[in-house]
């Protein structure tokens, strides 16, 4: 049976899932699924800079996006030095004339989509005023970056928090002005809720007995990366939304990846099926 899902890739959506247990035992390959080709990418710090990269590069079938704590497209121009500062701490250093110069040019040598596209994604962004890892001013040239190209009313920010450096649930993990692994806040704020329901309508809260760990599956990404296996973290967690949820008027996926050896929850959200 075709299962017709819309497929949201985040790098970190944090929180508890019941019962859900990672062990070393993952599954070698990710098993065949029957989804569409709408995507939503969104990321906290370095993942939140993969998600702008990759909304921009696939802007044809990426619908939305969501940051914390990151920054705008081609921000570190190739250099470490650029990455380690300007997209940090140092917004002043970032030009996004440049940054738009470079990204019309890649549109015109084809390795990008047409930018175009840009024009009704939907997105939303957070950044904790506390941040002491990614300035706050860092998220606002992304949001100068992006109105070059998207709808003004299509950009959600969330910056005046006192946030540290984490992604807020509503009541797990660290002081929200805690600064550590495994940058999750406890700040009385569902960022995960917010970046789902501000690209999709319908979606609901999760309920406080929610639990729907037996359609999350473990598989190997180690055929998916082109760099020494060793550098790469071996398994990821896929939620599918497609099992078992034949009432479910947006069942979906959402793949978290474990690149960074950070112990990731996750919090379900799914219309039509709390």
């Amino acid at each position: 049976m075709q299962v017709h899902s819309i497929a949201s890739v985040f790098l970190a959506i944090l929180h508890f899932v019941s019962g859900v247990n990672v062990t070393e035992n993952v599954t070698p390959s990710l098993p065949a699924l029957q989804v569409n080709r709408l995507l939503t990418v969104s990321g906290i710090s370095a993942g939140g800079y993969m998600a702008v990269q990759f909304h921009v590069s696939y802007s044809r079938t990426v619908t939305a996006a969501g940051v914390v704590a990151g920054g705008p497209y081609w921000c570190a121009k190739d250099n470490v030095e650029t990455a380690l500062h300007a997209c940090m701490k140092q917004p002043e250093s970032i030009n996004v004339e440049v940054l738009r110069a470079a990204t019309v040019a890649a549109e015109n040598v084809g390795s990008i989509d047409a930018l175009e596209n840009l024009q009704n994604a939907k997105l939303y962004f957070f950044s904790g005023a506390k941040d002491s890892v990614v300035h706050t001013g860092v998220m606002s040239k992304l949001v100068d970056y992006y109105q070059s190209y998207t709808h003004p009313s299509n950009i959600k920010t969330v910056f005046n928090m006192s946030a540290e450096h984490t992604f807020p649930t509503m009541s797990y993990g660290n002081p929200c002005t805690f600064l550590g692994s495994p940058y999750i806040g406890n700040c009385g704020y569902d960022a995960a809720y917010d970046i789902l329901s501000n690209a999709w309508e319908g979606i609901k809260r999760a309920g406080p007995n929610t639990s729907l760990a037996e359609n999350l599956i473990e598989f190997s990404q180690a055929p998916y990366f082109l760099v020494d296996p060793a550098l790469v973290s071996s398994h990821s967690l896929l939620f599918w939304g497609g099992r078992g949820m034949k009432s479910c008027r947006f069942p979906w996926e959402v793949s978290v990846s474990y690149t960074f050896q950070m112990p990731v929850r996750m919090e379900i959200y799914n219309a039509d099926c709390i």
